[in-house]
């Protein structure tokens, strides 16, 4: 019977075909990534990153890159790393790349906290050029305004803005994680389109106080994630449950 390597623990000098295991890079919700070395035929890079995922996951989402990135080296494309070797072996399906790189690897914690932060940092400082305009009516405040709107949405399409889909669906009960992942998507649709409709009614209102509707929940939002939210990077599912029961 072949022998199964285990895709979560794969020691230094562990053989995946021709490539030998140096060390762990990074993990995501099914796969695997660590750096490896052995011979190529196609370069002649010295070390490799090898993505790894079990062939009894239940989403076999490694399969689906290998063929985007297959049809991708096809083209020739010089925006994508080329491709080594994909394959299967020992019940592991994986993908050698070239590593460009050390990883950058962030915690769900630091990622959201931080990025709300800064949101509500940016805002305030919109709010202050508002309040500003106001009184000396400069067109110029116009320029720093909108690099700050830029700025918003920068870091809110880094930060809280894609983490939101996926932190529910990690933090979500056995069973639910695909209906977490709908009211998630939902929710923050739902939330960008009443937004800007509200917001210009509300200057009307109260000028540049309508800042303190965005302001005041992204500071609360990032207090209530500093004490209670749980770091669930590089855990399982049953890990996560067992911090929340906590």
């Amino acid at each position: 019977m072949e022998k199964t390597l285990d895709v979560t623990n794969l020691p230094a000098g562990t053989s995946v075909y021709k490539w030998t295991v140096d060390k762990a890079i990074a993990q995501g919700d099914f796969s695997f990534i660590y750096a490896c070395i052995g011979s190529s035929n196609m370069s002649h890079h010295k070390q490799f990153a090898l993505k790894c995922e079990s062939a009894q996951s239940p989403l076999q989402m490694l399969k689906v890159e290998a063929f985007v990135l297959q049809k991708i080296s096809k083209r020739g494309s010089r925006h994508f790393c080329d491709v080594e070797d994909i394959g299967k072996f020992q019940g592991i399906h994986y993908i050698v790349m070239h590593l460009v790189g050390r990883a950058l690897v962030i915690g769900r914690r630091p990622l959201l906290i931080s990025s709300l932060l800064i949101l509500a940092l940016i805002n305030i400082l919109m709010m202050s050029l508002f309040f500003f305009y106001e009184s000396s009516k400069d067109p110029i405040l116009a320029w720093p305004f909108l690099a700050l709107f830029i700025l918003f949405t920068f870091v809110f399409n880094i930060g809280i803005g894609p983490a939101a889909v996926f932190i529910g669906a990690e933090l979500a009960p056995p069973g639910t994680i695909s209906k977490m992942q709908s009211i998630s998507t939902s929710v923050q649709f739902l939330g960008s389109f009443i937004c800007p409709v509200i917001y210009i009614s509300l200057v009307d209102s109260f000028g540049g106080l309508a800042f303190l509707i965005f302001i005041i929940p992204l500071t609360i939002t990032a207090a209530y994630f500093y004490l209670y939210l749980p770091e669930t990077k590089g855990k399982t599912a049953d890990e996560i449950n067992k911090l929340l029961l906590k």
